[in-house]
């Protein structure tokens, strides 16, 4: 079964050309894989910018839309997402501590699932555990150190 890589991120993403940079890392790691995204507001967005590079790469998509397009919507798709994919990654601008990405960490940390995460900020760094705030910290069991 391939692996499947979950992207989530702020709709206003401060670098969005990091997306490309960490996409073209996992796929270095990885090789092919399934894209498991959704769609924003129809701004250039974290999840877009992710499904266009899988499709300029040749990969297969998953792409999840949410019932319904307000924050619960855009939430429950995002732990569909979490759910399906093998590797989670969070772009979050450094000090947004508020916003779907966080929630879905949040939800995977909570429910102990199996799946890995990366949080990546506005300038490309991906999070050591000592970046993540204190209410992820105290949840939070670490169990893949793969860094790329």
């Amino acid at each position: 079964m391939p692996y499947k890589i979950g992207v989530v991120g702020n709709v206003y993403f401060d670098n969005i050309s990091i997306v490309d940079q960490k996409m073209e890392s996992l796929y270095s790691i990885f090789g092919r894989f399934i894209l498991v995204s959704g769609h924003a507001l129809g701004m250039n967005s974290v999840d877009e910018r992710a499904e266009v590079w899988a499709k300029k790469k040749g990969l297969e998509t998953d792409i999840r839309e949410p019932e319904t397009r307000n924050r619960p919507g855009f939430f429950a798709r995002n732990k569909e997402i979490a759910l399906a994919s093998n590797f989670l990654l969070a772009f979050i601008n450094e000090k947004m501590y508020k916003c779907g990405a966080w929630n879905t960490i949040k939800f995977l940390v909570e429910k102990e699932h199996d799946n890995s995460f990366a949080i990546i900020d506005e300038k490309g760094n991906v999070w050591d555990e000592k970046d993540y705030p204190d209410w992820l910290t105290k949840r939070l069991v670490v169990k893949d150190e793969r860094r790329f």
